[in-house]
């Protein structure tokens, strides 16, 4: 889905996307689709899968386009970035490969997105009032994800852009919703929030990197659905 999604905006990279691009971008799918497929042998699966992924997918480049609250340009696809860090005497390196980047050309503001085929939201709304970013167990009982403020800041320090000119959403392809990362009344209470998401990246990682606490599980519900959770409980 990724590299279906990757080959549909690639002919577009560095220009200009509007809400009268829809047409083309789903001819674009429609290749990319195509190409993606044809070296995989017929079969009830195959045809299901492609049939169930063509309408995902179409579905989700009419409502995206539609919605453009601006003209964008596509500013990277599938792009690794990298920040290093330096957190309590050590040297630590953030990195991770952004899905897609979009430039507004009038509010000259960046959105980071990233792809997900389900449609679990990772960013509540009003995470702040329940959670001790400084606490290593309240962070694990109410912070799902720190993608997007990783990406955030990756994409910052790598492109040299001030991180307070840069949004961030999952785009979930399963329902065909997005989960915007700042969801605060204003730019305030969202500068507060991207605030306590790194002070909560400090916090695991130097949980992490502490000789003084010991590895151990946590063993909640949570841990139910990890992929880790064989090693981690061994």
């Amino acid at each position: 889905i990724h590299r279906i999604l990757s080959d549909t905006f690639s002919p577009y990279l560095g220009l200009t996307l509007t809400k009268e691009s829809e047409d083309t971008l789903r001819g674009s799918l429609q290749n990319a689709l195509e190409t993606s497929f044809k070296t995989i042998p017929a079969s009830g699966d195959y045809y299901l899968f492609k049939r169930i992924a063509a309408y995902k997918l179409d579905s989700f480049l009419r409502r995206h386009i539609r919605t453009l609250g601006e003209p964008v340009a596509i500013e990277c696809l599938e792009e690794a970035f990298r920040k290093p860090l330096e957190i309590g005497g050590s040297s630590v390196s953030l990195h991770g490969r952004i899905d897609r980047v979009d430039h507004g050309i009038a509010s000259g503001r960046y959105t980071v997105y990233d792809y997900k085929t389900g449609t679990a939201k990772q960013y509540p709304s009003k995470i702040m009032e329940k959670t001790d970013f400084s606490d290593i167990l309240s962070i694990h009982d109410h912070v799902p994800s720190f993608q997007l403020p990783i990406y955030i800041h990756i994409f910052s320090a790598q492109r040299n852009i001030p991180v307070e000119m840069i949004d961030a959403a999952l785009i979930l392809l399963g329902n065909n919703t997005d989960d915007a990362l700042l969801k605060g009344k204003d730019e305030e209470e969202n500068r507060r929030l991207f605030a306590a998401y790194t002070s909560g990246i400090e916090t695991v990682i130097r949980h992490m990197l502490d000789p003084d606490r010991p590895f151990e599980a946590f063993d909640t519900n949570r841990c139910t659905d990890c992929p880790a959770r064989d090693l981690c409980h061994m």
